[in-house]
């Protein structure tokens, strides 16, 4: 059956179009096809070249991503590209995010940046049963707050993470337990007018989960969300990028990644240029108690 392509009602009706077929697991392409003996996206060549091949008129694409299709295709069957909605809701929300990091750089402005802290965690590993081996933390004046290694109470090896923080069992094994240090962080925190992180949520699930107490109205910012909008900027979907690659962008020089003293000092960094940076939105969060 071949299809109207202008007729916008009947494609807003017939919405399976836009959904991949599923005859391949994992596809590497996605194959669009929007003038043709069947419309759609599909991830079966032999599917697409029978849409398609000596069909008067067939017009198609193939893309490594699915939104990537599903965006050409929808631009082909709608008259005006302004009338993709998808699109229209992308950028409605950019421009509310615009409009809320511009608020927030602004309020952030008016703090004492010896009392912006920017933190960093390493773990065993990032299960509920992860323990806490490094904590460090640097002001918004670049003077380190705190940094103390800490012996798990509980795990006595963590092979699997050793090769990102290099921190193993022996480097450790005079260092104090977290337990006795939770209410000296809590008292740290309850001093602070905003903590600065990379992927941020993270680390203070982590420190909640080990006892640490953070205020409720605390606002908390993560640099790695505030980064996405540009390493995504010319991908479909948006993505983290590792903090390595933030400083990167941003001219940081080499550093011991993945101790948390470095990273906590690259994070900051990141955060200063990013102030001054439209394309870096920036959005707060808050601890859950």
């Amino acid at each position: 059956m071949d299809y109207d392509t202008r007729d916008k009602k009947r494609y807003i009706r017939a919405s399976r179009w836009v959904k991949p077929d599923p005859d391949v697991q994992n596809p590497t392409r996605y194959y669009a096809v929007s003038r043709g003996r069947r419309i759609g996206i599909f991830t079966d060549f032999a599917k697409y070249e029978r849409a398609t091949q000596g069909f008067k008129g067939a017009r198609s694409k193939s893309f490594k991503y699915y939104k990537q299709a599903r965006r050409w295709l929808y631009r082909e069957l709608f008259a005006k590209p302004g009338e993709y909605p998808l699109e229209r809701r992308q950028k409605k929300e950019l421009a509310r995010r615009r409009s809320l990091s511009s608020q927030v750089k602004d309020f952030i402005r008016t703090l004492d940046a010896s009392r912006i802290y920017a933190v960093d965690v390493e773990m065993t590993d990032l299960s509920s049963d992860g323990e806490i081996l490094q904590v460090s933390i640097v002001n918004g004046r670049n003077a380190v707050i705190y940094n103390q290694y800490f012996k798990p109470e509980h795990q006595t090896e963590w092979d699997d993470t050793v090769p990102i923080h290099h921190i193993t069992p022996e480097r450790v094994q005079d260092s104090p337990s977290f337990s006795s240090y939770a209410p000296l962080f809590s008292k740290l925190f309850a001093q602070a007018q905003l903590i600065v992180g990379y992927n941020t949520m993270q680390d203070v699930r982590m420190l909640q989960q080990a006892g640490v107490a953070f205020p409720p109205a605390l606002p908390i910012l993560d640099a790695g969300e505030a980064y996405s909008f540009i390493h995504s900027e010319h991908q479909p979907v948006r993505s983290y990028a590792k903090l390595k690659d933030c400083a990167a962008h941003y001219g940081y020089g080499e550093t011991q990644w993945h101790d948390s003293l470095a990273d906590a000092a690259a994070t900051l960094y990141c955060f200063q240029a990013m102030m001054d940076d439209e394309n870096a939105l920036f959005q707060l969060f808050h601890a859950n108690p």
